[in-house]
């Protein structure tokens, strides 16, 4: 083969080869890049769910701790109201009346945001209310509502109300004199 046909061929097979050996570094050193960035972002999830984990375990304290203090405080509230019923019972007793019944104190239902195992409620969620209807929070939560009296009926329109009620007739008041009349003449 002629040096003139030759020195191409080589020439075009080096650069081939080199271009060979430039693409398969370069492979390797996106492989490496795309290993490390896939490395530090498995990291930096692993980061943030520890940190959310240990968020949520916060919260759930905050919730149980809130919990505890809102039994504590619905009891206390509810051993007031006991002890004003029984001073009140223990007076009506000695006016003769019947005796005065307070019913036992309804703890209200734990969470247990803190026990392991239990999920916490997702969403919206309304808050508890005990067995008389109040909302926790509310201060008297946990207190017995005393009995409602009858409402006495109104059967009919305003005006038959209003028409059957005997109507009072009010004076009008005396008329005064002027304020010469009310001082002492001397």
């Amino acid at each position: 083969m002629p040096a003139a046909v030759a020195i191409p061929l080589i020439t075009a097979a080096v650069g081939a080869v080199t271009q060979i050996v430039d693409a398969k570094m370069q492979s390797g050193a996106a492989r490496r890049v795309a290993k490390t960035q896939t490395d530090s972002a498995n990291y930096a999830a692993d980061r943030q769910d520890a940190a959310s984990q240990r968020a949520e375990a916060f919260q759930r304290q905050m919730a149980q701790n809130a919990y505890l203090n809102d039994e504590a405080v619905r009891r206390g509230n509810y051993d007031q109201w006991a002890a004003q019923q029984r001073r009140i019972g223990n007076y009506a007793k000695g006016l003769g009346y019947a005796a005065h019944e307070i019913p036992d104190y309804v703890p209200g239902v734990d969470p247990g945001y803190d026990r392991p195992g239990t999920t916490a409620p997702s969403g919206p969620v309304a808050p508890p209310r005990d067995p008389f209807g109040r909302q926790m929070g509310d201060p008297d939560y946990g207190i017995p509502r005393p009995p409602r009296r009858p409402v006495a009926s109104t059967s009919g329109a305003v005006e038959d109300y209003l028409s059957a009620r005997p109507r009072r007739r009010v004076a009008l008041a005396p008329a005064m004199g002027d304020v010469g009349s009310y001082l002492r003449s001397a």
